[in-house]
């Protein structure tokens, strides 16, 4: 276990392909040269799946949908979901990391409370109000983003704990979200 030489090898290797692709892809609108994580997000148009069944029909490359690799979030910029987790999980991105955690925990909390009939006094920003009476209208609504407000963290810290890849971790942070709002609103 104390062997971290296969671990700087493999990140030499990355490192290397992404060095590649940011060669290959230069100039590509919307490509942004990955910081960390395994996978490497392209910008399509017209939704994954046509592009990567025209990519392997015409070229025998094979490839994944970013969405596949997400859950739920209907309605969400994937691009942008994606550029997110990202930006908040790549290099010296510690702060955003943590970040983005504190605020998911926020916004599940004050959420929980919306729905037990405490909006959310201040609001943080201008709408916030009306967002949680839309996101949390019932107790019902509120028991489901109390649940998330310790399940989401409490799930973060453990793959954290395990040195999870951090991209992954918010992903998974943003699914359980969107999860808890699909619960929120009965579905």
């Amino acid at each position: 276990w104390a062997d971290e030489a296969h671990v700087e090898e493999n990140r030499a290797l990355y490192q290397d392909k992404y060095q590649i692709a940011d060669q290959v892809f230069d100039g590509l609108d919307g490509y942004m040269s990955p910081e960390a994580g395994f996978f490497l997000w392209l910008p399509v148009k017209d939704g994954g799946e046509a592009a990567a069944l025209k990519l392997w029909k015409e070229t025998g490359v094979r490839v994944l949908p970013g969405a596949y690799l997400a859950q739920g979030a209907p309605g969400m910029d994937r691009a942008a979901f994606h550029d997110w987790a990202s930006a908040a999980a790549g290099r010296d991105a510690e702060a955003r990391f943590d970040a983005t955690l504190r605020l998911v925990g926020l916004l599940t909390s004050r959420l929980a409370r919306a729905g037990a009939g405490r909006p959310p006094d201040p609001e943080a920003a201008p709408g916030e109000a009306a967002l949680a009476a839309r996101l949390s209208p019932s107790p019902a609504a509120a028991r489901a983003w109390a649940e998330a407000a310790q399940d989401i963290p409490a799930r973060a810290a453990r793959a954290r704990a395990v040195n999870l890849d951090p991209e992954r971790i918010i992903l998974d942070t943003f699914g359980a979200l969107d999860a808890a709002a699909r619960r929120a609103a009965g579905g």
